[in-house]
């Protein structure tokens, strides 16, 4: 296939890329600056705002994987902007183009929107792909972990020195590794649409954060301790 990717230079959309290609897809992907040249993969300049860069990155496409978004903002505008706004081009571009298949990554912050202006942000995006009339299929990841990941890493950082400080005791969190998000993803990306929502996680299930600290301190080598915060 050829696949349109959005977000392919973030920890995610890189890892997406990698298999792609290394299942013989063909890629476009986005990308705000100059990337280097890569056997199998189109680099298209533009952002989520730039609509001439949305036709050309979709125009061939056989399926939109869409990734980028904004997980930090300064205010509620920006992420709307960068969320909602993007989706809504990228969405209208592929709708043009009659593109076959639009796989849409959000989060599971999208389940509560009134917690944070992300949270809501993710669940206007959703909206908008699925008042579409597009082939789509949303994706929830959960906290994605692995090479290349940066929010992540300071808490593997913390284990080395022998504590993870971890939200208040009695939560639960899912995690997943990102081979096994972007092997979905392309997986998602072939086949029919089915118009529904995945919530995909870590074959074991949910952990308590005092079992994902030992989780880390395990990856890393060493014994430590969690350290539960006040909320």
């Amino acid at each position: 296939m050829i696949l349109a990717i959005t977000g392919g230079t973030g920890f995610v959309g890189a890892r997406t890329i990698d298999r792609a290609l290394a299942a013989g897809h063909a890629v476009r992907a986005l990308a705000r600056r100059d990337q280097p040249a890569r056997d199998g993969v189109t680099w298209v300049a533009g952002t989520l705002a730039d609509r001439d860069a949305l036709s050309d990155l979709v125009s061939t496409a056989d399926a939109v994987i869409h990734i980028a978004g904004a997980v930090n903002a300064p205010s509620r505008a920006a992420f709307a902007a960068a969320n909602i706004d993007g989706t809504r081009a990228l969405v209208e571009a592929a709708r043009v183009w009659a593109v076959a298949r639009f796989v849409h990554v959000s989060s599971l912050a999208a389940r509560e929107p009134a917690l944070s202006n992300y949270g809501w942000s993710k669940a206007g995006a959703e909206e908008v792909v699925a008042a579409s009339d597009l082939d789509w299929t949303i994706v929830r990841p959960p906290g994605v972990y692995g090479p290349g990941d940066m929010d992540q890493r300071d808490l593997f950082r913390a284990a080395k020195r022998g504590l993870v400080p971890t939200p208040p005791a009695a939560g639960r969190l899912s995690i997943l590794h990102v081979d096994d998000l972007a092997r979905l993803l392309l997986a998602l990306a072939a086949a029919p649409g089915d118009r529904a929502t995945y919530e995909p996680e870590d074959p074991s299930g949910a952990m308590s954060y005092a079992d994902f600290a030992r989780a880390i301190a395990a990856g890393v080598g060493v014994r430590a301790r969690a350290l539960p915060l006040p909320g």
